[in-house]
């Protein structure tokens, strides 16, 4: 397996659900170590249960009223456990493709960066199926035939290397949640904190589902929105924190420079 820790945190986990089955034995298929963070200790039983050989951890802090964790608190947590050269942080509900033409490449240009701060992220693709059908054999074949690419706002994952990631500086945000993955995309570029690669065209990560629940019906949405208004860069880098405006991108086996962006 590929020197990566991934990692995820976990609502309430129902066995019955095909394509989140499918996406967690797809972290265990090409990471190293898989971590998923729960509310609940007893949540943990059953998931060893599906899913021998992955680590089951707690939420050490969250919200006192909504009890929603913290992001920065995950992320932290990940970092303080990891063993790997690299950490992947994903959403709870996206199946991978193969991490090793991606991995290989950071490994390869890290020597290229002086600080070893690297950072990879990528546009989803969303596949819409009858969840009443057969779940597909091959989802990675049917999610090249018919999938759609998600918008470059939503950042589903970030592959990085330790210390890659503004930890100290990050707001406290909510985990399932908008917002939080445009800050920190936003942080890394204006601050030139770390060198940012779009892994859009090398790894396939795939959102299987019908339409999702709205952003702005969940529990910690207007607490989010709000953190955003006050932390953010002010209007000229309202929307810099997309996947587009990464300083790389990687095609085939190779990494190359993206065109000069707004914030240069």
């Amino acid at each position: 397996n590929n020197d990566v820790t991934i990692f995820a945190s976990m609502g309430k986990f129902d066995p019955a659900d095909k394509p989140q089955v499918v996406a967690i034995r797809s972290w265990q298929k090409f990471g190293k170590d898989v971590i998923l963070f729960v509310d609940e200790g007893s949540q943990c039983s059953e998931l060893l249960t599906h899913f021998a050989g992955l680590l089951c951890v707690q939420h050490y802090c969250m919200h006192d009223e909504l009890k929603i964790p913290f992001v920065s608190c995950l992320l932290i947590s990940a970092e303080a456990i990891a063993k790997t050269k690299f950490l992947m942080y994903t959403n709870a509900d996206i199946i991978f493709s193969s991490l090793t033409e991606s991995v290989d490449i950071l490994n390869r240009e890290l020597p290229h960066f002086s600080d070893g701060k690297i950072i990879g992220m990528g546009q989803r693709t969303d596949l819409d199926l009858n969840m009443d059908a057969p779940f597909p054999e091959d989802i990675m074949a049917v999610a090249k035939q018919r999938g759609v690419l998600h918008p470059d706002y939503g950042i589903d994952y970030f592959l990085y290397t330790k210390g890659s990631l503004p930890l100290a500086k990050m707001p406290p945000f909510l985990i399932g949640n908008s917002k939080w993955d445009n800050w920190l995309l936003s942080e890394l570029l204006i601050r030139n904190a770390s060198s940012v690669i779009d892994m859009t065209r090398t790894f396939l990560a795939v959102h299987v589902g019908l339409t999702e629940k709205s952003l702005s019906e969940r529990k910690g949405y207007i607490y989010n929105e709000q953190l955003w208004k006050i932390s953010r860069f002010g209007t000229r880098y309202i929307g810099l924190g997309r996947v587009d405006y990464s300083h790389f991108f990687t095609e085939g086996t190779s990494l190359l420079h993206k065109k000069a962006n707004v914030y240069e």
